[in-house]
């Protein structure tokens, strides 16, 4: 399920109905400061000591975020966060990671909620499990936890793999 296709074979949108821009619309505004909430989902690579996020279509966004685990690298990932565009111009804009989940991850969490309630779509668990994940309410407000999961590893998670 890392492939960006559920198993009906349709792309999600990693962002689903959170009100938040699709992956394609991540390029900041003109600005020094934004706090527009974005949402990503692609495969992470490291490039030196900069962690960036490859999309589909050959597009990247560089990643602000605290030095990760290494094991991360080339993991698909969804990521919640605001784009940060620095004051210094020599410098690039960055999403700033609040969340990320591996695909892994937001496929158990989809399968579970599958288990639980035997409707809807696998795009529609996925895109739930996705949010659940990210902390996101439908309404696009602030995740309540700004660590990253993938990063602190399984204690991150709670034991019975639903999110409180």
């Amino acid at each position: 399920m890392n492939d960006g296709k559920h198993s009906g074979g349709e792309r999600r949108d990693p962002c689903g109905d959170t009100g938040l821009p699709p992956p394609g619309q991540l390029q900041p505004p003109p600005m020094t400061t934004t706090s527009d909430r974005a949402c990503a989902s692609g495969t992470l690579v490291a490039d030196g000591d900069r962690w960036l996020l490859m999309m589909t279509h050959g597009r990247s966004i560089l990643l602000d975020v605290a030095p990760l685990d290494p094991s991360l690298t080339h993991q698909a990932v969804s990521i919640a966060g605001r784009m940060r565009v620095p004051s210094d111009a020599r410098r690039d804009a960055a999403l700033g990671v609040e969340r990320l989940v591996r695909h892994e991850e937001i496929a158990q969490r989809a399968y579970a909620i599958y288990q639980l309630d035997r409707g809807g779509s696998p795009s529609d668990h996925w895109l739930r499990a996705e949010r659940d994940l990210l902390a996101l309410s439908s309404a696009g407000d602030r995740p309540r936890n700004v660590r990253t999961t993938a990063a602190t590893g399984a204690a991150a998670r709670p034991r019975n793999g639903l999110v409180r």
